[in-house]
């Protein structure tokens, strides 16, 4: 039997794979070469939406771990979505010669207080005041992550601060701030300038991909999608 255990964190989307189908002769095996199908066309349509394909190309002749760092772009979702469905599809039709288990990594610490804090975020504009709501989120330990101007990734909440990132770049940051030399912390957080969208495929100046589990809202400028920042629970980092 084939073994699929589906993996999915913030920004990263991992299948392993052990076993053998074991429905008919090597080369000839209708349940093996379904799955081996579904990995190559969702590596295929990855690589077309993000340019960008698997992380461990060594290994994509072998059954094993394929990794994929992935946007939430309604398309590239789409793909992961239909890609899952052929393969439950197959588990059912042969339950005896493939299984496929799917684990979600995105939930936040403290979620439901991340949620709600996101929620009321969500479609503010860009200068807003939400003092109210960033001292709410330091009381809970969130922190709140958006852009400034077209430079800055800016912190507030549980972790007051600002990361320089013109043009995009990665911060790096710990619980006490950003790193302000450069140096590699635990954590860091990549702000995509120009070229990324909300889940609904609308354009925005500011996006951001972390492994760090959290929840996004949008910010808008003059009916603009400025930006689409990000929450997250201080206890979800190093």
């Amino acid at each position: 039997m084939i073994e699929i255990k589906i993996t999915k964190g913030n920004c990263r989307y991992k299948i392993s794979v052990v076993g053998h189908a074991g429905h008919g002769k090597a080369g000839e095996d209708i349940v093996c070469a379904g799955v081996s199908s579904l990995f190559y066309a969702l590596n295929a349509g990855l690589e077309d939406l993000q340019h960008t394909g698997m992380l461990d190309e060594k290994n994509a002749n072998a059954w094993n771990d394929f990794k994929w760092n992935v946007s939430d772009s309604v398309w590239v979702q789409k793909v992961i979505k239909s890609i899952e469905k052929g393969l439950f599809w197959i588990a059912d039709q042969y339950p005896n010669n493939l299984r496929v288990e799917v684990e979600n990594m995105n939930e936040c610490s403290n979620h439901e207080k991340v949620k709600e804090i996101a929620e009321k975020l969500n479609g503010i504009a860009y200068g807003e005041n939400i003092s109210d709501i960033e001292a709410e989120a330091k009381e809970h330990g969130i922190v709140i992550v958006m852009g400034a101007s077209d430079d800055l990734m800016e912190f507030s909440g549980a972790i007051e601060d600002e990361g320089g990132c013109y043009d995009g770049g990665e911060v790096y940051f710990d619980r006490d701030g950003v790193s302000q030399d450069d140096t590699e912390r635990d954590n860091v957080i990549e702000a995509i300038w120009c070229d990324g969208t909300n889940a609904e495929g609308v354009p925005a100046t500011w996006t951001y991909q972390t492994e760090i589990p959290h929840e996004k809202f949008n910010v808008w400028e003059d009916e603009e999608l400025y930006c689409v920042g990000i929450v997250f629970s201080i206890e979800d980092i190093q």
